[in-house]
């Protein structure tokens, strides 16, 4: 007899649909059942860890490679373990999931003194620890959990920063319907009158100016600029540099390139006559 489909599935399902290949991490005694299903995934390979501080850095390098990256780690002490490295993403504009296998829920309503906890019957103390460094946070419940999941996905992949799953032993158990369409990114809103205001100054500057650079550095690259702004280059022959987070962003071989650069007064000397 077939497995039922449950929501520890429809996680790596959803993980698959962003492009993620690997889950990162290390095993826990909260997060053991939840292996099992990311062991039978079809596409999704896990890669066990020495540490989660090592888990938490492979993501973050797989991420900045292939998009977005994913770990696991299991309540309190792992997911403190990764919180240095899920900071550095955060910092640097990096999506990373980090997947937390935590105690049952009739456990943490009822407050139950358990290991990996403070002791204070309060389970959210780490939870509230890396909203900080999360553009989305969850803690999963039967009723919310796949509306979760893809909240959070949708906005770390679009604010470019690490996102945040509690997932208690029992909703990972969950029986869920599988996704049936792609994964919706949140609808960019513009401030009003910003961006229009933008354009227009942005075009008096082209149009008034001798001289043009362009400046750009690592979040061009995180938000998936580099096709405009090369082909923008390659069109108008503009001088071009980067910072020193952005080297290797811009081509840096062509006559127009500056190379990176790094204090202010150097990149003046570059673009004034």
């Amino acid at each position: 007899m077939q497995n039922p489909y449950t929501v520890a599935d429809y996680l790596l399902d959803r993980l698959a649909g962003c492009g993620i290949g690997h889950l990162f991490g290390v095993p826990g005694d909260y997060n053991l059942q939840f292996l099992d299903h990311v062991i039978d995934h079809p596409t999704l390979r896990w890669v066990g860890c020495a540490n989660e501080l090592n888990a938490a850095y492979a993501a973050d390098g797989y991420a900045r490679m292939s998009g977005a990256g994913a770990l696991l780690t299991t309540f309190g002490v792992g997911e403190l373990s990764a919180i240095n490295g899920i900071a550095g993403s955060y910092a640097e504009y990096v999506p990373v999931l980090h997947i937390v296998g935590a105690p049952c829920s009739d456990a943490q309503q009822s407050g139950e003194l358990m290991h990996h906890t403070l002791g204070d019957g309060d389970f959210h103390h780490f939870y509230r620890m890396s909203q900080a460094i999360s553009a989305a946070s969850a803690i999963l419940n039967e009723q919310n959990a796949c509306f979760e999941i893809d909240r959070v996905l949708g906005e770390m992949v679009a604010a470019r920063r690490p996102g945040y799953i509690m997932l208690p032993a029992d909703v990972a158990k969950t029986t869920a319907i599988p996704p049936t369409e792609a994964l919706t990114l949140p609808a960019h809103e513009a401030q009003s009158g910003v961006e229009t205001a933008f354009r227009y100054r942005a075009r008096q500057c082209l149009m008034d100016s001798r001289r043009i650079a362009l400046l750009a550095d690592f979040l061009a690259r995180r938000f998936g600029l580099r096709p405009l702004l090369q082909r923008w280059m390659a069109e108008t022959s503009i001088a071009h540099a980067t910072l020193l987070m952005g080297k290797g962003f811009l081509m840096n071989s062509i006559r127009t390139s500056l190379a990176p650069i790094a204090p202010a007064p150097v990149a003046k000397r570059c673009v004034r006559p």
